[in-house]
């Protein structure tokens, strides 16, 4: 004797739901515990580091699908200053925050070291992209 079961698709539908958000829960979870700092990718570039051999380093910073060249102006010891050059201005219409970003990190560097903003832990998502262009850009010329 065969028996057919009659599932309705209203409840097929919720069975999928609960265990889509079942696992995304789960994913949450297991990456939630990690015991990384959120900038963790930044805080490997120490002191020691920070002889620079002095010019002026150009790098590019991609915000969204618009390209813009980091400036990166260092004297023997130290980062003295980032600017960012847009030759069209998408970026100053685009995203206002990056040039006040940039501002701000300026502002910074008068009182602390480039390696001490790369350890802060309370940068804004704009501020780490800046700050790690810029880091790449000084890492690049060390290595050459």
């Amino acid at each position: 004797m065969t028996k057919i079961l009659v599932i309705k698709r209203k409840k097929i539908y919720m069975y999928v739901i609960a265990i889509a958000l079942a696992v995304l829960l789960l994913l949450l979870l297991i990456n939630g515990k990690s015991d990384k700092p959120a900038n963790s990718s930044l805080i490997d570039f120490t002191a020691e580091n920070d002889t620079y051999i002095p010019g002026v380093y150009k790098t590019k910073l991609t915000l969204g699908d618009y390209n813009t060249e980091l400036y990166i102006y260092v004297d023997n010891n130290r980062v003295k200053k980032l600017t960012l050059e847009d030759d069209n201005s998408f970026i100053k219409t685009l995203y206002p925050l990056a040039e006040q970003t940039v501002a701000s990190i300026n502002n910074e560097l008068d009182t602390k070291s480039f390696s001490e903003l790369l350890t802060k832990t309370d940068t804004s998502y704009t501020e780490e992209l800046i700050l790690s262009s810029a880091k790449e850009a000084l890492e690049n010329t060390a290595a050459e």
